[in-house]
């Protein structure tokens, strides 16, 4: 991994914004309880170097994740040594196999080619609840909202990002079979506007997390 894509995982925005993350998960356990099964099974796609798996790990669930770069899983091996098995190479848009009872989606659907196929293979796999947490647009609507011009080199291998509304994301969920919900309360980060605030100032960045039941 080259010194200027670690630093993307380790600066200290990125560090804030998981901390906000991990924050707000204890709020969606307590809220949705996840799962009652003995040793739960959650399956992370884009784990990037693993930053959010630790959580999971500590609460006694079982993660296997997953990275379409691998120097993001070799790093994440060796930050985490412990991960060696649990830990792949694979494209978020292929289905890994298995039925898991959770699935864990932070940060990865602006950077995919097709985040309509990631969503439909996860709902093949995911049997109880889909968390989802990505950059959003700043209006609601039904759009994906490609883009081609950003700052940085982070967004998307494909030379494409996207912004999608809300509402494209809850009508993907749905879709796919999920019972969508997006919390009243959102991670405590600027990131997170409240859900009841759009549409926005035009133009802002902005992120929201999604809850799919069964």
């Amino acid at each position: 991994m080259n010194i200027a894509t670690r630093e993307i995982f380790l600066s200290t925005g990125t560090l804030a914004l998981n901390a906000a993350r991990l924050n707000h998960l204890d709020h969606l356990q307590k809220k949705y309880s996840f799962s009652s099964a003995p040793y739960p099974l959650v399956v992370e796609p884009g784990c990037g170097i693993g930053l959010l798996t630790g959580w999971w790990e500590d609460e006694g669930y079982i993660v296997l994740s997953g990275d379409i770069l691998p120097d993001n899983v070799q790093f994440n091996k060796d930050l985490h040594p412990w991960r060696r098995t649990r830990v792949r190479v694979w494209d978020a848009a292929v289905p890994s196999g298995g039925k898991f009872h959770i699935g864990f989606v932070y940060g990865l659907l602006y950077h995919v080619a097709d985040p309509a196929l990631v969503l439909q293979n996860l709902s093949t796999t995911v049997r109880d609840i889909l968390l989802v947490e990505t950059i959003v647009d700043w209006k609601d609507g039904t759009g994906l909202n490609e883009i081609t011009q950003w700052e940085g080199h982070d967004q998307g291998l494909a030379g494409v990002a996207y912004r999608p509304s809300r509402d494209w994301v809850e009508e993907q969920m749905t879709q796919f079979g999920f019972k969508v919900e997006i919390p009243d309360k959102q991670p405590q980060h600027e990131a997170f506007p409240d859900p009841k605030s759009w549409p926005l100032p035009e133009g802002t960045m902005c992120r929201s997390v999604f809850v799919g039941t069964r």
